[in-house]
């Protein structure tokens, strides 16, 4: 099985941009509000997706460790199979037998 680059690329961004988040948290010592808002970022479209859904309950609670080991990695996978599904007509076009 081959890697989608496109899909790569975007869980890479998705990931980078996390840990520029969580440096710059630490890295600001000083403003404890500033800190939760800055951690808040990476995850924030999700847990809104979740309020919507009315699945707040599952989430109400959780430890900033608990909430990214749950959120991050199906962020990475819904990224990644973005990337697989905004490519694929491009691969069948070129994958088609019959050119």
């Amino acid at each position: 099985m081959k890697l989608n680059v496109v899909g790569l690329c975007l869980s890479v961004l998705y990931a980078a941009a996390t840990a520029a988040c969580w440096l710059m948290a630490f890295a600001s010592n000083a403003d404890p509000k500033g800190n939760f808002v800055l951690k808040q970022i990476p995850i924030a479209l999700q847990l809104a997706l979740i309020d919507w859904l009315g699945f707040q309950s599952l989430v109400r609670g959780l430890s900033w460790f608990a909430a990214y080991a749950t959120l991050f990695p199906a962020t990475i996978l819904m990224l990644y199979g973005t990337g697989w599904l905004v490519t694929l007509p491009f691969r069948r076009r070129t994958t088609d037998p019959r050119n």
